[in-house]
């Protein structure tokens, strides 16, 4: 792949390094996979709302491996359809071919493989193993992709966030020069010279062992435990900062853009992560609660459907016939969030019922008024 974005001659996808890295990107991972298992996986028929909680591919989900349970699965999973629009699992089938566990296998150690001839789209994934490369058939890995096919390679999807490359970048070189200047006491890079001149007129230089002294003690006056000590020079000399500073930088505000940009990718409000242009924007409750309920419209519950729709094509199989009219699908009646509250409910069911649209006792009804 060509490794300069475009308008760049600088290879940004090399310099923004493992994604799940940069701290917008890990509260990103953190809060979807923390949210989506708050709704409860089921079978179903579908557009049916009566789930079977305790089908046996419900519970393997539920307990995958001997070293894994409840939802152990979920964080790995999105962690790598975050970072590179693909994940997969691997199925552990008893002797007699029976799906006895599932394994969650990181993006980087499998691949999909095809035949040369192009007559199977998917035949199976290479997987890395102890150090040596492993064909599993295609029925064996459970392969969730980004509905949006990757250019380079359409049997993968694509990770929208490998677009905010360069944010990602802006980002953490943000938090380094944060750091670097707290490591020295807040004060940026500076230039010691020398000031005035010699008894015999002559102006005043460094000589290499001034220099590596004055370096030396300017460093253990304003660095480490030290920082902030008073620092008397032993000869006359100038200091000039030699950088910026964090106001002429705008550190505060450098950050907005990419974390605008890496929610926008990952289809979440900033405020839901507690990011600053998020907390800037939102000051009370009621507007945390619409943007949380913004984000499950926008990322959870399509991430869910996603999730359940290769579960039905690609778990489900192993546990019921072809013919069956089942599938997988979440259960999201129990999330305070989706819910509307009662003074909206109120509200609805009096304009509906004023304008004629609702009798009153379908008013009623609506508002759990039963007598």
């Amino acid at each position: 792949m060509w490794p300069f974005l475009p308008g760049a001659s600088y290879d940004y996808r090399t310099e923004a390094g493992a994604l799940w890295e940069n701290s917008i990107v890990l509260a990103g991972i953190n809060w979807i996979s923390t949210t989506l298992p708050e709704a409860k996986l089921g079978i179903a028929e579908p557009g049916g709302h009566a789930f079977d909680f305790a089908h046996p591919a419900v519970r393997l989900v539920q307990r995958p491996n001997p070293d894994a349970a409840g939802n152990d699965l979920w964080p790995g999973t999105i962690l790598s359809l975050v970072v590179d629009g693909n994940a997969y699992w691997r199925k552990v089938r008893s002797r007699s071919g029976k799906v006895m566990e599932l394994w969650n296998v990181p993006y980087y150690r499998i691949e999909p493989v095809w035949p040369d001839d192009g007559s199977k789209f998917i035949a199976g994934y290479r997987m890395r193993v102890n150090g040596k490369d492993i064909i599993f058939p295609k029925n064996d890995i459970v392969h969730f992709r980004n509905p949006v096919p990757d250019p380079m390679n359409e049997r993968k999807g694509i990770a929208p966030l490998k677009a905010a490359l360069r944010e990602i970048c802006i980002d953490n070189e943000s938090a380094t020069f944060t750091a670097a200047l707290l490591r020295n006491s807040g004060i940026p890079g500076a230039l010691l010279s020398p000031e005035g001149t010699s008894n015999e007129g002559r102006e005043l230089i460094f000589e290499q062992r001034q220099r590596e002294d004055l370096v030396a003690l300017w460093k253990s006056k304003f660095t480490g435990d030290h920082r902030g000590e008073p620092f008397v020079s032993p000869i006359p000399m100038k200091v000039q900062p030699f950088s910026f500073n964090p106001q002429q930088m705008l550190v505060d505000r450098v950050t907005d853009r990419p974390e605008e940009r890496i929610c926008a990718l990952l289809n979440l409000p900033p405020v839901v992560l507690g990011l600053g242009t998020g907390l800037r924007n939102s000051n009370n409750r009621a507007s945390y609660g619409e943007s949380r309920r913004a984000a499950y419209e926008s990322n959870i519950i399509p991430t869910q459907d996603h999730l359940a729709r290769q579960l039905s094509a690609q778990l489900l199989p192993d546990f019921e016939a072809d013919e069956s009219n089942l599938a997988f699908g979440w259960d999201r009646s129990g999330i305070e969030i989706l819910r509307e509250s009662e003074d909206s409910r109120f509200a609805r069911a009096t304009q509906a019922f004023a304008a004629g649209i609702m009798t009153r006792e379908e008013a009623r009804e609506l508002l759990g008024i039963r007598n």
